[in-house]
């Protein structure tokens, strides 16, 4: 095999077979080049892998740019020392061995995870300018489908996440993107599908009509929720459904509260961004329109950070569903063991530990998304195209992922969260509290 100095070159022999005419007579016993059956071996074109060489394979990293973040109102509560982690996690895998022996160049880029256009630009800096082989994500393109399309469709390049958006975005892209989570369409079914298992839509303890307070950014899972309701016979519903822009998002609570108030809604589900449901309560609390509430991962509601902002009054008690070990730690239990496994790599570079599952959200989703990639890069043939290493994705099965309770990866299955569990919101600790064991989706 040969390389060049920026793109891993594979040469693929073939076999060319040229008959050529005798030029002597039938009975003449000297062969010559000219009147013997030549076989030639040569080779076809190179095929070039972006980002990979003989020794090295460049990766994007993307993290959150907090300032952007903070001033649109999202509050994760987050580590200030992301590029650290970084380069702890890059550092640790180098001297694991890499990725099948090459080294990984790391390419930081800080994302603004409420500006699409500041998205596109990453984008195209990432694929285009740095040419890298994939990008490792948190959750900083979680918002926006046209983003994870920009990497994922435009370029085809691997966009390894802790959020990709609905399974029309996973399907469109198949197989570049990938994560150990789930994609919305299974949150919304898990939501609907949980709720009634835990009595929400029960007359006996209050419902009388639901209200579904929402947003245009993954429409495709909204199908999924209402479908999921219709099979419950829940077809008389007031649904507020705001565009999938952070200004109309926020803007939305006042109209949303006024339009459930009108309707006689009892109950609601929560499907959209933390900004907007943090207004919605507040414009509850000051109409005075008291309802009962139920979320999920969808749009990470259940994150202590940011579940944190809304109206304790209202939000207390309230329940979720989740895929993610969030809920755990409040009761006193440990660390799942890869959680461990990324906090020692912090510790062991002079970080802070992981001590908090919604604080540290963004580092152990960079953690499981890199030790997703190699894994598969390791189970991929060789060369180790961008095509081959999504085929390897697909053998992996199980994978332990961090903070994602389970993930399981097989043929045409890129998405993990495949386990969930039941919590609840109590405003003594400002946490969530796990209140059943995981189950199978």
């Amino acid at each position: 095999m040969l390389f060049s100095r920026r793109t891993r070159t594979f040469l693929v022999p073939f076999i060319a077979v040229a008959l050529l005419g005798a030029c002597g007579d039938d009975d003449d016993d000297t062969a010559t080049g000219s009147d013997a059956d030549e076989v030639t071996e040569t080779t076809a074109a190179p095929v070039e892998v972006p980002g990979l060489t003989e020794d090295t394979i460049k990766l994007g990293f993307t993290h959150v740019n907090y300032g952007g973040v903070q001033a649109g109102g999202v509050n994760l509560g987050p580590r200030d020392d992301i590029t650290d982690v970084i380069d702890a996690l890059v550092d640790a895998a180098n001297a694991d061995g890499g990725v099948n022996g090459h080294q990984i160049e790391a390419v930081k880029v800080p994302v603004n995870i409420v500006d699409s256009a500041d998205q596109r630009t990453k984008c195209l800096q990432l694929t285009e300018d740095e040419e890298v082989y994939a990008v490792i994500d948190s959750y900083t393109f979680s918002i926006y489908p046209a983003s994870r399309a920009c990497i994922a469709i435009e370029h085809e390049t691997p966009l390894i996440s802790g959020a990709i958006g609905g399974q029309e975005d996973v399907d469109a892209a198949f197989p570049y993107l990938v994560s150990v989570a789930p994609p919305h369409n299974q949150r919304a079914i898990a939501l609907v599908e949980t709720a009634e298992s835990e009595g929400f839509f029960d007359p006996a303890n209050g419902f009388e009509k639901l209200g579904i307070f929402t947003d245009r950014c993954a429409e495709d899972a909204l199908e999924d929720l209402n479908a999921s309701l219709e099979e419950l016979g829940i077809t008389d519903v007031s649904e507020f459904r705001a565009d999938c822009a952070l200004a109309a998002q926020q803007g939305a609570g006042e109209p949303a509260v006024l339009q459930f108030q009108q309707d006689g809604v009892s109950h609601v589900l929560l499907a959209t961004i933390g900004p907007a449901v943090g207004p919605f309560l507040t414009a509850a609390a000051a109409q005075g329109f008291d309802a009962e509430y139920f979320v999920s991962d969808f749009w990470s509601l259940t994150n202590d950070a940011t579940a944190a902002a809304f109206n304790p009054d209202l939000f207390d008690r309230t329940r979720g569903v989740t895929s993610l070990h969030e809920g755990e730690m409040s009761l006193g239990m440990p660390l799942s063991e890869p959680a461990q496994a990324c906090s020692d790599i912090m510790t062991e570079a002079g970080l802070p530990e992981v001590n908090s599952y919604s604080r540290d959200s963004e580092a152990l989703y960079l953690c499981d998304s890199l030790r997703l990639f190699i894994a598969a890069a390791e189970a991929a043939d060789d060369p180790m195209t961008r095509e081959a290493w999504a085929e390897g994705l697909q053998t992996l099965g199980e994978f332990p992922a961090s903070w994602v309770a389970s993930a399981t990866f097989e043929e045409g299955k890129v998405t993990g969260g495949d386990s969930i569990a039941v919590i609840e919101w109590q405003r003594e600790c400002t946490c969530w509290k796990q209140v059943s064991d995981f189950r199978p989706m």
